[in-house]
């Protein structure tokens, strides 16, 4: 067998080949999906509503028995439905946590400019704006190398 053999192979079993990659990656994300809802069901149950919760219960239920059955399209339809649910529920968490409310997880140590001090306080702002060494203790040192030989 020489290469242009095994290019013209390679072209012919090129859409068999994407349909079995398809048919082993597509279960694996819908696996994966589960792993992710049974996680937040296990740590965020308490926070999220009754009716968000048993959607999430049932799309969890109904991917998992189309996993069991082997059937890879209506495995990766439930997983779709599931993701979605998925982010339903990070949506919520988000906005029950406040954080939505606040600018985000990170809104209280975000520099905002000069209203707002980073972590240096009121010295670092002004270090900052002017440009000028930083303000309080500084000391001047000089050193020597001391050769021994």
């Amino acid at each position: 067998m020489n290469i242009c053999e095994s290019v013209e192979d390679a072209e012919r079993y090129a859409d068999a080949d994407k349909k079995r990659r398809d048919d082993a990656e597509n279960p694996n994300a819908a696996d994966g999906s589960c792993y992710e809802a049974e996680k937040q069901l296990a740590n965020f149950a308490d926070k999220l509503t009754d009716e968000l919760k048993k959607r999430l219960e049932a799309a969890l239920r109904e991917t998992k028995e189309a996993l069991l059955k082997k059937d890879v399209v209506l495995a990766t339809d439930r997983a779709e439905t599931l993701k979605k649910i998925l982010k339903e529920t990070g949506a919520t968490r988000y906005t029950q946590t406040g954080q939505a409310e606040k600018g985000g997880p990170s809104a209280e140590t975000r520099w905002q400019g000069a209203s707002a001090q980073p972590h240096g306080g009121a010295a670092g702002a002004q270090a900052s704006s002017s440009g000028d060494a930083p303000q309080g203790k500084v000391m001047d040192a000089e050193y020597q190398e001391n050769k021994q030989k």
